[in-house]
């Protein structure tokens, strides 16, 4: 790849970081929203589902990452967005949403 892209990613490598955090995040909010009442987690909670949040995770952190650069998601001007930036932004979470419905299967 061209250099220019590495020099794009590497200003951009806060975004990357901040997005591999609220991909971990929003998966465990989710996780705590459906099984956490009453103030206690549920046991079904913490048998089958963190295990798996745990396993399933970094590989969802990299897979996800890799989708939105692949959608060209990073390294652009996000003070000019339009429609076309929506259009990707959309694209890649169908995408990620996709993976994780198959990798949670």
């Amino acid at each position: 790849m061209k250099s220019g892209f590495w020099e794009a990613l590497k200003r951009d490598l806060w975004v990357v970081l901040l997005d591999a955090v609220a991909v971990n995040a929003a998966y465990f909010a989710a996780l705590m929203i459906r099984f956490y009442v009453n103030f206690t987690l549920r046991p079904v909670a913490v048998d089958r589902y963190l295990p798996a949040l745990r396993a399933f995770a970094p590989w969802y952190t990299l897979c996800c990452l890799a989708i939105f650069l692949g959608w060209r998601l990073y390294g652009g001007m996000w003070r000019y967005a339009g429609i076309n930036d929506m259009n990707r932004i959309v694209g890649a979470n169908l995408c990620t949403a996709a993976v994780h419905v198959a990798g949670t299967l």
